[in-house]
């Protein structure tokens, strides 16, 4: 029987992780806290906000956060000392006539694609390791979101 052994990280460890600009992703409760740093943030309840992470290379991730006002996209970056808040949408702006106004390409690159959120003509890249199916993430989505209603 084969022991797995989790193998202690010291301090000195952590912080030269960091001074050579390398840390370890943020954990979900992180992710979730960030979004009271948004200038949009109104007192959400962030223990119920439902993420989802729909980017990820070596280097970052990028996450979806949904509250019950608000939809945040988190960016993780390792080799940066923090994580950021780089747009936020009201939750009622992105239903359009009962119908998530969410557009996806997925044929921008070959490994990733991009989503559109209301009319943006700028895109956020999504992994398509995570969401190899475009409906699957356009479902992702609505589901992170209508579960908060």
């Amino acid at each position: 029987m084969k022991q797995i052994v989790k193998k202690q990280t010291s301090n000195k460890e952590v912080k030269m992780k960091n001074i050579l600009g390398h840390r370890d992703y943020s954990s979900q409760r992180k992710i979730r806290e960030t979004i009271q740093n948004s200038v949009n943030y109104q007192n959400e309840n962030i223990e119920s906000a439902e993420l989802l992470c729909f980017f990820e290379t070596s280097k970052q991730r990028t996450w979806l956060v949904a509250t019950d006002k608000r939809l945040y996209i988190i960016l993780d970056d390792v080799r940066k000392n923090y994580v950021k808040v780089n747009k936020s949408y009201r939750i009622s702006s992105l239903e359009k006539d009962k119908k998530l106004n969410v557009r996806i390409d997925p044929d921008y690159k070959t490994l990733a694609g991009r989503i559109y959120f209301q009319n943006a003509t700028r895109g956020w890249l999504y992994s398509k390791k995570l969401f190899p199916n475009s409906n699957e993430l356009h479902n992702a989505i609505e589901r992170i979101i209508n579960r908060l209603k």
